[in-house]
């Protein structure tokens, strides 16, 4: 049995047609017997009632529809994104594939045509899942004053090559919640974390799960640090975003 089958998930369900809300309200029950997984569902007509009851780290997924009466779903996301919450799953449900592009803007992890069909759905959320489930198996061991650190890579957003003299440390690594001066190499984690850990420059790598957005030769990641992106870096660090958005959204 996999891990993430003992999960208990949490998802909102906005949607301002009762109609498509009960219908992903049936393939979550299906999903949730077949999967032997417990899952507690919060249902929305409407963008604004779903952001009033926001609260960041309340769900685990959300399926949003573009369209929500005169909302528009791309900017509920946006402002969910700003609270910030970078970390719930955001699932796209409509008949405008048109918005797919803007999807990404607000880092979707999926993005659904209605009529939801229950295999398509099933499939979707396996991967899903997965993903989730392999970004939380990764940790990293760092040296610190001859103590060790474990911390999630998931929560890494750079790693700078620096020199404090105070601390007897030469990196630097940014996570969502705070700094820590480390011993070591950028070299080192690059290589141990190629697929993940990209250099925008010669003295800082950056996490690629964690980019929040392009903003021409920079990035802004999702801790709110913004990086500059050298000219000849810049082709693999958005090959590698694209991979990992299109590994994410499981194709």
């Amino acid at each position: 049995m996999m891990r993430w089958r003992r999960l208990k998930l949490k998802i909102a369900v906005c949607d301002d047609e009762k109609f498509e809300r009960d219908r992903i309200k049936d393939l979550i029950c299906i999903y949730s017997v077949e999967k032997n997984i417990d899952i507690d569902v919060d249902f929305f007509a409407t963008g604004e009632d779903l952001f009033v009851s926001y609260e960041k780290g309340k769900y685990t997924m959300i399926f949003l529809d573009i369209e929500i009466g005169k909302n528009d779903g791309i900017e509920v996301a946006d402002r969910i994104r700003r609270i910030p919450d970078h970390d719930v799953t955001i699932m796209f449900v409509t008949n405008y594939p048109e918005y797919m592009k803007q999807s990404f803007d607000v880092r979707a992890a999926q993005f659904f045509s209605k009529p939801l069909k229950y295999e398509v759905f099933k499939e979707k959320i396996d991967k899903i899942l997965d993903y989730m489930s392999y970004e939380e198996d990764k940790r990293v061991v760092i040296n610190q004053n001859y103590n060790k650190i474990i911390i999630s890579l998931s929560d890494i957003c750079t790693i700078e090559s620096v020199k404090s003299i105070r601390s007897n440390s030469d990196i630097l690594i940014t996570t969502m919640s705070g700094e820590l001066y480390v011993k070591g190499k950028l070299k080192e984690f690059n290589s141990k974390y190629e697929n993940i850990l990209f250099f925008a420059h010669r003295s800082i790598l950056v996490n690629i799960i964690n980019i929040y957005k392009w903003m021409g030769n920079k990035i802004e990641m999702r801790n709110g640090r913004n990086v500059n992106i050298s000219r000849s870096n810049m082709p693999i660090l958005k090959e590698a975003f694209a991979e990992n958005v299109l590994r994410r959204i499981g194709r």
